[in-house]
């Protein structure tokens, strides 16, 4: 609690996101003071126009011409990326795109295209044209290719396109998710009920009539019942350790927070069911794999998306601590091989 509460005051102090996970990784008053003065002088490379991208984070400093963007998994933060980011050449300038626009804690019903024409502005708005360089994470390796589909149907050219255990379009029914058209107010009761097994509060949400306000009582409800937010949260860590293992901070994190990224989960769940390519893309794909990962990946799949086949390699490390010291040490390594044409 006492690093959640540093945390809180050093982003109000600097308005900069540094991750609990920075304290825990090398707590020393030095490494901590250099990590806020490379965030804050980051931030003065962004021009006004990328500033106002609210998707658009930079990752890491580079070169104006050596732009990569990463994109972000299920629960739409890229602030996973920044270890990974710190082992990359120097000269490869990162841009992290997360789903800023998605702030709201109840489900989105969204198609693919409309998730992807604000990140393709944000992209513009730092490299108006191309070759360029897209890197996606678990459920932001299909938006990834989604994103690649569209520029190269608008002729514009992708170089290289990086999917780091990434399911094939089509597969992400995790937990049995069903793609649904709408969400409905009395599906979400049930699924909350799924989750708390409290008659007395379900029947108070059952006096919302909307999707929205169910979720915004239910957040009144956990702001003000410390045990039962500490039920709420162990029962999704045990019911969808996917998204518990998803956020850097997940004790720590608020109700509010917390509920965000459950149903941002849910949203780009629903958004990946239904979305189909339209055809094959051009660019060069390299797919890594976790050697620990629970993810069920097909690279044949894959292919069938893609004009030349993706080149394939296995990493050691699992789906979420491959981002991580010390597995992320060889994930950067070969990264940047294939960012420097080795590969």
């Amino acid at each position: 609690m006492q690093a959640a509460q540093l945390v809180a005051q050093l982003q109000e102090e600097y308005q900069i996101q540094i991750p609990i996970r920075q304290l825990f990784y090398d707590p020393t008053v030095r490494v901590v003071a250099e990590y806020i003065d490379g965030q804050l002088h980051s931030d003065e490379e962004l021009d006004n126009e990328s500033r106002n991208r609210g998707n658009l984070v930079l990752l890491r400093s580079g070169d104006k011409d050596k732009n990569v963007f990463f994109i972000h998994g299920g629960i739409g933060e890229s602030v996973t990326f920044i270890d990974w980011c710190k082992r990359l050449d120097k000269k490869y300038r990162c841009w992290g795109l997360s789903s800023k626009y998605h702030n709201n804690i109840a489900p989105q019903t969204r198609l693919m295209e409309v998730i992807i024409h604000p990140y393709m502005n944000d992209i513009r708005s730092v490299q108006k044209t191309g070759p360029y360089t897209l890197i996606g994470w678990s459920a932001g390796g299909v938006i990834a290719y989604a994103a690649a589909e569209q520029l190269e149907l608008e002729g514009e050219v992708v170089d290289k396109l990086i999917l780091l255990d990434s399911m094939e379009p089509g597969k992400y029914d995790i937990g049995g998710t069903k793609a649904v058209q709408e969400y409905k107010a009395e599906d979400e009761i049930e699924i909350i009920h799924s989750y708390l097994q409290d008659e007395k509060l379900i029947s108070r949400l059952k006096s919302e009539k909307t999707v929205e306000g169910i979720w915004t009582s239910l957040k009144y409800i956990l702001e003000n019942n410390e045990e039962k937010y500490r039920e709420f949260k162990e029962t999704i860590k045990d019911q969808f350790p996917f998204i518990a293992d998803s956020i850097v901070e997940y004790d720590y994190e608020s109700v509010e927070a917390l509920m965000l990224y459950i149903n941002r989960f849910r949203s780009f769940v629903n958004t990946l069911i239904r979305y189909s390519p339209k055809g094959k893309i051009a660019v060069n794909v390299n797919l890594i794999c976790a050697d620990e990962s629970t993810v069920s990946i097909d690279i044949n799949e894959w292919n069938k998306y893609l004009h030349k086949p993706a080149a394939s390699k296995k990493i050691a490390g699992n789906h979420f601590n491959i981002l991580y010291p010390p597995y992320v040490d060889d994930l950067a390594k070969y990264v940047n091989g294939i960012l420097d044409g080795f590969y």
